[in-house]
């Protein structure tokens, strides 16, 4: 690992802002640690990743210039962080915890099998 340094200010940090244009609640899942928030309309979520400290790379993809991958969906949208971590704020800046805005009816409206399958 490098040593930080007064003009290092360690690893880079990329950044991709997320806007719900629909007119329903919009879920957001964060992959690979599975966390959900919820957009309602018109709002904006920001989600940050930071590259690793060695070599300012992303490890989690092939491709080291690519720190997120997007699938939408209708109604859902999963962002894949490549980086070592992931953060969502709102667009003011806002730290979001996992479950923001998650309506109580979210395993008949998600689209994603962990919160509709039957446990075993």
């Amino acid at each position: 690992m490098r040593a930080r340094t007064l003009t290092d200010p360690g690893p880079k940090k990329c950044h991709v802002r997320l806007q719900n244009s629909g007119a329903t609640l919009l879920e957001l899942v964060i992959e690979p640690w599975g966390r959900d928030y919820w957009l309602r309309p018109g709002e904006v979520f920001v989600v940050s990743t930071a590259a690793s400290p060695d070599d300012n790379l992303y490890p989690g993809t092939t491709h080291p210039d690519e720190p997120f991958e997007v699938d939408y969906r209708p109604q859902s949208m999963t962002v894949h962080c490549n980086g070592l971590s992931a953060d969502v704020t709102d667009s003011h800046g806002n730290e979001l915890t996992c479950g923001h805005q998650r309506p109580e009816t979210a395993a008949e409206e998600s689209t994603n099998s962990w919160l509709t399958s039957p446990e075993p």
